[in-house]
């Protein structure tokens, strides 16, 4: 397991005035690293081939650190507005190589989980929830599609 944690968070840009800032920040985020553009993050190595990155991560919030071995349901850190964000919210990838900047996206589904509004449980391959639409964990976990 990867951890970096100290990255500022930023305030949240909603207004007209901060989108063009937000632009050109993020701009030179990415031309300077990769690190910039993802805050503070944790990696997790499943064991299996398959990475989980989680990224813009609140400052001082990790709770783990490099070399920790983590259980499904532990808390790693609080979610955050780090790196290349313009309002809090958790950036969560499945990946092939421990490095957001070298990697491959692997597709996933949650499993354990019910869709709101309406419900409905997921029928074992896992569930994507569409645009807007909100899930709940029932009992989970985050597995290759």
């Amino acid at each position: 397991m990867r951890a970096s944690g100290r990255a500022r968070d930023h305030r949240s840009r909603n207004s007209w005035l901060a989108l063009p800032f937000l632009f050109l920040e993020g701009a030179l985020r990415d031309l300077v690293s990769w690190r910039l553009v993802i805050g503070n993050h944790v990696v997790v190595d499943h064991g299996d081939g398959s990475f989980a990155c989680y990224a813009h991560l609140r400052r001082g919030s990790l709770r783990v650190r490099p070399g920790d071995v983590v259980a499904a349901g532990e808390v790693l850190g609080e979610c955050g507005n780090s790196g290349n964000s313009s309002e809090p919210h958790l950036h969560l990838q499945l990946m092939d190589r421990p490095s957001p900047a070298l990697a491959a996206g692997i597709p996933f589904a949650f499993t354990g989980t019910v869709l709101e509004p309406g419900g409905g449980r997921d029928d074992g391959r896992g569930v994507v929830p569409g645009r807007g639409q909100r899930f709940s964990a029932v009992t989970g976990d985050v597995s290759p599609r």
